[in-house]
């Protein structure tokens, strides 16, 4: 698609955006056609969000304001040892990204993305086979537990986190139909 089109779907600046893609393109993001049109790349295709392995969860917690403002204080860490986000918030690193509830959802949405990428590997790792019961505590979504559950079929499965994690987790646990095998536990 042209930058020009891009640019008129998302309501962006063309010359803009255009200049954004070439960067993109210039490190293989993206693949730059004749008339500033792009193309996905291997790389740009794990960005959207309906390809296995995706990885947009991750990329839009990175970008999330508050590591830009937490990166500015680089320098503040290096010369005190103490956390850049305690200087910029005034709070512990958890206090700042749950008080506000888009970086809650994004950093949520990220470690889900990132539980799916490293669930296979640790259910090809670890024998579960004795468990009857696994609890999952801060387990979000419920990802790894999902895929332990659906290797181990006898086993049943407790998920604790946050209320509202919980209550996105139950609606991923039923549509996997793992809903008479998991209970979800929030506090």
């Amino acid at each position: 698609m042209s930058a020009s089109e891009l640019a008129r779907q998302t309501g962006t600046n063309a010359d803009a955006l255009y200049r954004v893609l070439r960067l993109l393109a210039s490190v293989g993001i993206f693949a730059e056609l004749p008339e500033k049109a792009f193309v996905h790349t291997p790389m740009s295709e794990l960005l959207r969000t309906d390809v296995p392995g995706s990885v947009r969860d991750t990329v839009t917690f990175i970008s999330n304001p508050l590591h830009f403002k937490v990166w500015a204080e680089l320098g503040y860490s290096v010369e005190t040892g103490k956390p850049a986000i305690d200087k910029v918030y005034g709070k512990l690193a958890f206090e700042a990204i749950f008080g506000d509830s888009e970086n809650a959802a994004d950093f949520n949405h990220a470690m889900t993305c990132f539980s799916r990428k490293v669930a296979p590997a640790l259910v090809d790792a670890y024998d579960f086979s004795s468990i009857r019961t696994l609890l999952d505590v801060a387990g979000a979504h419920g990802a790894v537990l999902c895929d332990i559950l659906r290797r181990y079929p006898a086993m049943k499965g407790i998920l604790f986190d946050m209320p509202n994690l919980v209550q996105e987790a139950t609606c991923h646990i039923c549509s996997l139909n793992l809903d008479q095998r998991c209970q979800t536990v929030s506090g």
